[in-house]
């Protein structure tokens, strides 16, 4: 499957919802995720995770020795600029989220900050994420609005990349959207679908009446406001959550809040990139 990139306006939900489409694309399916953060360790989509309390990354020293410049965007970007990346070294440098399914890659050090910006002029942010998409069925990350907004700025998006703005039901946001996405999208993919954050199915501004109001095309997924998805986001403990709801639903209680939005978006993605995705682990012995 494709690299998956979420996109917000500035209010950040764009990272929850990468984040937890990763954690239940590696819950649902079969082969391996990765969950990428491309700003500073234990930000961004790393924040709800709650890996900060791993002694490998984020969250401890930030002396320049410490584990986390040994493991995640500093370390990888400098074997990619040695040409030393490869598919088979590339999770000796991530944090192991699930065991054999989902890998992540810590955020940068202090120190680490403008190798972002030198990597995309040198092109090893782009061998990172080419290496990547060989070692993982599904790569996830987050970004905004900006950056899509100047292609040149990020080189290594490319066809193969889907992207998923994080909307909120306001009217001007989606106004701004959508005249972004009717002056942008013939240049670059603007957008491949739309997910509505804190989704309020009594709001006037449902999925259907966007979609009518803007002739919009595009799959619109509701991702319904949750106090206890927000609680674990902010308490790190959102994995934990996801698996506890997972197995909640398996029980045979019906499906509704965010895990329902979210499964609905994953199994979206595969269908369109064309693939037919990995039994289902709660369908297992149906």
């Amino acid at each position: 499957m494709s690299k998956i990139v979420c996109w917000d306006y500035g209010h950040g939900s764009s990272a929850e919802l990468a984040a937890s489409a990763a954690i239940c694309t590696a819950l649902m399916f079969a082969g391996r995720v990765l969950l990428v953060n491309e700003e500073s360790a234990g930000k961004g989509v790393e924040a709800g995770v709650g890996s900060r309390s791993g002694s490998r990354y984020a969250g401890g020293s930030t002396d320049s020795a410490s584990p986390v410049a040994e493991s995640g965007m500093d370390a990888l970007l400098r074997l990619a600029a040695n040409q030393r990346l490869s598919k088979g070294n590339f999770q000796d440098y991530t944090y192991p989220a699930i065991a054999g399914k989902l890998d992540l890659v810590p955020g940068f050090s202090p120190e680490g900050r403008q190798e972002r910006e030198i990597a995309e002029r040198n092109g090893s942010l782009s061998l990172l994420y080419s290496v990547a998409e060989e070692a993982y069925d599904s790569v996830f990350t987050r970004s905004d609005a900006s950056e899509l907004r100047e292609p040149e700025r990020a080189p290594y998006r490319e066809g193969k990349e889907m992207h998923f703005p994080v909307l909120r039901q306001n009217r001007l946001e989606l106004e701004r959207f959508f005249e972004e996405y009717r002056e942008r999208n013939r240049e670059i993919t603007f957008a491949d679908g739309i997910l509505l954050h804190h989704y309020d199915p009594a709001s006037h501004w449902t999925a259907g009446n966007i979609k009518r109001r803007f002739g919009c095309k595009l799959p619109i997924y509701g991702i319904p406001y949750s106090t206890e998805f927000m609680d674990a986001w902010n308490n790190g403990n959102i994995l934990k959550h996801i698996r506890l709801s997972s197995l909640i639903h398996r029980k045979g209680k019906p499906k509704d809040g965010p895990l329902d939005g979210l499964s609905k978006f994953c199994l979206g993605l595969y269908e369109m990139a064309g693939r037919k995705p990995g039994l289902l682990r709660s369908e297992k012995g149906a």
